[in-house]
């Protein structure tokens, strides 16, 4: 009964000094609303860089036939580093071999080989001709690069064994040069170079509406027209792979996987002096990345925290002059029996109650804030529930640190001096 009894008495204080309990609420509110709304949109841009860096492919796995040769005092002897012969490069058999071995970890690999740029024109009479960046692949390459192809078919595992004159081209050239656009499959592709010209036959059409950008194990540029990796190899005289992409399995360990990659390649090189495969995992960057991230977040949080502190201070400010105020109330109240543990939480409560309902306002505040914010800069909202419940704890903590001075010396009153006071 006691504590309804001082609660009641809370409310009634408040309502006959409105407009000073909501000036006093207002650093509460303030500090309140600037730490959720921080944390709030630092939560979203953590989430929109790590979905994207996902998207990415973070957890891929950069592989490159990279030179070990060394000199008489150990370090690498770039000076009388050579050209890798035929022996030295990585073969698609190996590669095949390699995801057999680790089929439980491995989902796909990626290797590519740029043509060049080249002017693509087909017998359609719509347009005369488009350029396009003419580039080889394998059947892994569109599953890591989230290539979509929305009409016909993808390169396959059996176009680069038998080196066929197929394509798979952008939509937006099939848009461009086929006057029936709705069935460009089949039908020839003539690619123009300064010194050759190329025809293939198209297979498929991929979704060519994304933006092109650097990824962590490829380059994705939306007017890229795909043939056989081999095909791509025989264009430019090359043998072998020397850099490949492994894209891990979901459920797979990405640290592991890089272990047991570098382990195998150690193996199938360790009878070569001069070169080896080097893995990277971009894992660890993607994490120092967003470390930073949190770093920035946590460090604005806590200055933007500095608001609680001024509000909690005018909180204690507010409450020595209530307790001025209202010193005959509590002579009167000690002169008929309150004790001073009940003066003390009378006053320890409207504290409490005045950081309470100021904590809540902020975190309506904040989470409006923060929402139109997100919104405004194409951000995933992103509300963190703890954050709300340690913010509206915190600002009640506040109340009962700030609000216990003030009490102990209401309650410290003596009722005959406090029945005396004018």
């Amino acid at each position: 009964m006691l504590i309804i009894e001082n609660f009641m008495l809370a409310i009634n204080s408040l309502r006959s000094n409105k407009m000073r309990a909501l000036l006093t609420m207002l650093g509460i509110i303030i500090g309140i609303s600037s730490v959720i709304a921080i944390v709030s949109i630092g939560n979203s841009v953590s989430k929109q860089t790590e979905d994207e860096m996902k998207n990415f492919g973070m957890n891929n796995l950069s592989c490159s036939l990279t030179y070990k040769g060394t000199n008489d005092d150990g370090e690498v002897d770039y000076d009388n580093m050579g050209s890798p012969t035929q022996d030295d490069m990585i073969t698609m058999s190996i590669l095949k071999e390699y995801q057999n071995s680790l089929k439980d970890e491995v989902k796909a690999i990626s290797v590519e080989s740029s043509v060049g740029s080249g002017e693509a024109r087909m017998d359609s009479g719509v347009a005369d001709q488009v350029t396009v960046n003419v580039t080889g692949i394998n059947d892994g390459y569109s599953v890591i690069n989230k290539i979509k192809v929305i009409k016909g078919r993808d390169i396959q595992a059996s176009d680069v064994s038998k080196e066929t004159d197929v394509a798979v081209v952008p939509a937006g050239m099939v848009d461009k040069l086929v006057k029936d656009s709705s069935n460009p499959i089949g039908q020839e592709v003539r690619i123009v170079f300064d010194d050759k010209i190329l025809t293939y036959t198209i297979v498929g059409v991929y979704d060519d509406s994304q933006k092109s950008g650097m990824m962590f194990g490829g380059y994705q540029d939306k007017s890229s027209l795909y043939i056989p990796f081999t095909s791509a190899q025989n264009i430019n005289g090359e043998q072998g792979v020397n850099y490949f992409t492994v894209m891990p399995k979901s459920d797979g360990d990405a640290q592991k996987l890089t272990e047991d990659t570098t382990a195998y390649f150690s193996n199938i090189y360790k009878n070569n002096k001069e070169w080896g495969v080097d893995v990277y995992n971009s894992q660890k960057d993607a994490s120092d990345v967003m470390n930073s991230i949190n770093k920035i977040k946590i460090a604005i949080a806590v200055i933007a925290g500095i608001a609680l502190l001024v509000g909690g201070i005018g909180v204690m400010n507010i409450m020595l002059v209530s307790v001025t105020e209202r010193t005959r109330e509590i002579g009167v109240r000690k002169a008929i029996g309150a004790k001073r543990s009940h003066i003390k939480t009378q006053f320890i409560i409207e504290a409490i109650i005045i950081c309470g309902i100021g904590g809540i306002i902020g975190v309506v505040l904040g989470l409006l804030l923060s929402t139109a914010i997100a919104l405004k800069m194409n951000l995933p909202v992103a509300i963190s529930i703890p954050v709300i419940i340690i913010s509206v704890l915190f600002s009640m903590g506040i109340g009962v640190f700030f609000g216990f001075y003030p009490a102990n010396k209401a309650a410290k009153l003596d009722p005959i001096e406090a029945l005396r006071y004018e």
